[in-house]
């Protein structure tokens, strides 16, 4: 059969794509001007954010700081730099992080926007947990940190440390050794533990980290260790409660080794 006894075959488009294709063009026309829609949106939108009126600084709060008028005198000063700004323009991360740096007991800083045109500072000031004792009565919080501006009136009643060096060139903020964390967690399960308020603990002794103890009012020595602080203390108060117990003739109560021991003075 020669090549002129071949009939030469024209493939078409389906039907059904060429009504997908004109489908899809109709959907990226629409798309298009969905795009250019949101496009003009967000322009005037930013317009209206950076540029109106509406949105400038005209008011600072500041709270948590020592007093009011400090609170007052940072807001003042914020209120200064930043008046009739644009309150989106404002680095607010920037200003807490400046504050933090100029108030060093401070726990954390917070700067947020309180829109439409109020800048809002707030902070939170450690507080003294305990006192160290070396050489001189180091205020330090719950995590171990010391408080160097701390006032005298905050630090009546708190718990004394012993056997724990602080060094007067540590830095502010400064967090020291293992033996400090260990006697602040006992602290905090003492003070969890009311019973131990009638017999008015004073002072705990870390300077060995793995044989902390603890002194009551009338001078008993509680040696406690350096773990299970919970159910060493609620062993404790079994033993406190027994009609036998004469404190003031016990040198220490001893709960490290399961079985209580307790020596006579």
């Amino acid at each position: 059969m020669t090549k002129k006894g071949f009939k030469k075959m024209k493939f078409g488009v389906p039907p059904f794509a060429e009504a997908a294709r004109e489908f899809i063009s109709r959907q990226m026309g629409n798309l298009a001007v969905v795009a250019i829609f949101l496009f003009v949106v967000v322009l005037c939108a930013q317009a209206f954010f950076y540029r109106s009126d509406y949105f400038r600084v005209r008011s600072v709060q500041a709270r948590g700081f020592a007093d009011q008028q400090l609170s007052a005198s940072i807001a003042g000063d914020l209120l200064k730099t930043y008046r009739d700004k644009n309150i989106f323009q404002v680095k607010v991360e920037a200003v807490a992080a400046s504050l933090q740096a100029r108030y060093q007991d401070a726990k954390y800083i917070i700067v947020k926007r309180d829109l439409p045109d109020r800048l809002a500072v707030f902070a939170y000031f450690r507080r003294p947990f305990a006192l160290v004792n070396c050489s001189h009565l180091y205020p330090v919080d719950e995590d171990g940190i010391v408080i160097w501006n701390a006032k005298p009136a905050a630090l009546g009643g708190l718990m004394v440390i012993n056997g724990v060096e602080i060094g007067p060139r540590s830095a502010p903020g400064t967090r020291e050794g293992k033996g400090l964390k260990l006697a602040l967690d006992l602290l905090k399960e003492m003070k969890k533990a009311k019973f131990l308020a009638a017999y008015g603990p004073t002072a705990i002794s870390a300077g060995d980290a793995k044989n902390l103890s603890f002194y009551l009012r009338n001078g008993v020595e509680i040696r406690i260790g350096y773990e299970r602080f919970k159910d060493r203390l609620a062993l404790l108060k079994r033993v406190l409660k027994d009609p036998r117990l004469l404190l003031d003739k016990i040198k220490y109560i001893d709960l490290r080794f399961g079985d209580v021991a307790i020596g006579p003075r």
